[in-house]
């Protein structure tokens, strides 16, 4: 649901980029451009790409770190592959909350609420919502050191962008625009078809045709 509703923001937003790039293109009657203009260009784009997966990750750690200090149940953890997180500790911390809570939420409907078997648990998953909080901790930092370090390069290419002609700059900038929507489109067209073979590998394929009718027939 999530994937979804950022692949439609980002499509709508993909739209209306193509038509202002077409109607720029017709009203100035500029189509090509010089080729140190298009790498220069083509630089900025990337590392402005950087920075927004950069903040991709931001918002991902932001939203688990609310998830964590406000649920009282992790089965359903925003899944970490949305946002790209590849770290290492926050992918087995998260697989090993869920499992506990998982566990737990079968044990309710077997176990008697009394049962020092909760406490365990609950202690477990305590102890590792702790080390998950540190683990977004520092994982933000990293992150935001990292959004410094290429802000700064994209600070030296805004400096050389800004001498190039009035006119080749607002089309180079509706341009970066168009490509930056356009690989954020496609990167959640991936991510959805991941999801999908996920959910698929999970389902039940068992279709109940008809349910079992009690017919009042007694055992001989």
């Amino acid at each position: 649901a999530f994937i979804d509703e950022q692949l439609q923001k980002v499509k709508d937003e993909l739209n209306t980029n193509a038509d202002s790039l077409n109607d720029y293109r017709q009203d100035n009657k500029i189509y090509n451009l010089d080729d140190e203009s298009i790498a220069l260009s083509s630089k900025l784009s990337t590392l402005e790409l950087d920075v927004d997966n950069i903040n991709k990750k931001l918002a991902y750690y932001t939203q688990l770190k609310t998830y964590l200090e406000t649920s009282k149940s992790f089965t359903e953890l925003p899944a970490p592959a949305i946002a790209g997180i590849d770290d290492a500790n926050i992918l087995s911390n998260i697989a090993k909350i869920n499992a506990l809570s998982v566990q737990k939420s079968k044990y309710e409907s077997t176990v008697r609420s009394s049962s020092s078997i909760f406490t365990e648990i609950d202690s477990q998953i305590e102890a590792i919502k702790m080390v998950l909080l540190e683990n977004i901790s520092s994982g933000k930092d990293g992150l935001q050191r990292e959004k410094q370090f290429i802000s700064s390069k994209i600070s030296t290419a805004e400096s050389k962008f800004r001498k190039l002609p009035k006119d080749q700059q607002k089309l180079l900038n509706i341009q970066r625009q168009y490509s930056l929507n356009e690989q954020s489109y496609n990167l959640f067209l991936a991510k959805i078809s991941e999801a999908n073979i996920i959910k698929a590998a999970n389902v039940s394929d068992i279709l109940v045709i008809d349910p079992a009718k009690d017919t009042d027939v007694k055992a001989i």
